[in-house]
């Protein structure tokens, strides 16, 4: 799994560096679907308190969940000012057990992380870079269900 990881951070640096001497660089939301549908729960964190609120699990409810999102409509876009945070929602997966590795599992790690605004608007952590998305009423109205 980590390497996977470093071709992901890899592949995005390398697109920042080619797009670099262009005037815009637009990143299609659709290209961060396969790495964030991977996950295998998702956790999520209301702002006001550390403690799990819910977790989401089951391969059906996370692709009902990115579906709800339609992360084919986001939108690059800065956040508003006054946008508050309402949430957190951590995308994790189990590490890839190595034949070497004692034990059954090695820990879950996040994919990524998806903050929640209380305005249609998300911020991506994917990689260690953060893309901040304008979404959908719809979307929005989704995920303010969940905090």
């Amino acid at each position: 799994m980590k390497m996977k990881q470093t071709i992901l951070a890899l592949g995005l640096f390398a697109s920042v560096l080619l797009c670099g001497c262009s005037t815009e660089f637009t990143p299609d939301s659709s290209e961060y679907f396969d790495a964030i549908s991977k996950a295998q729960a998702i956790i999520v964190l209301p702002s006001d308190t550390s403690e799990v609120r819910e977790t989401i699990t089951g391969e059906k409810e996370i692709k009902n969940f990115m579906t709800a999102l339609k992360p084919e409509r986001w939108e690059l876009q800065g956040i508003p000012a006054a946008a508050r945070k309402t949430g957190l929602l951590r995308f994790v997966q189990e590490e890839t057990r190595k034949l070497w590795q004692p034990g059954n599992s090695t820990g879950m790690y996040d994919v990524c992380s998806i903050t929640v605004y209380d305005v249609p608007y998300i911020e991506l952590e994917i990689a260690g870079t953060e893309l901040p998305f304008k979404i959908s009423r719809e979307s929005s109205d989704y995920l303010k269900k969940y905090f």
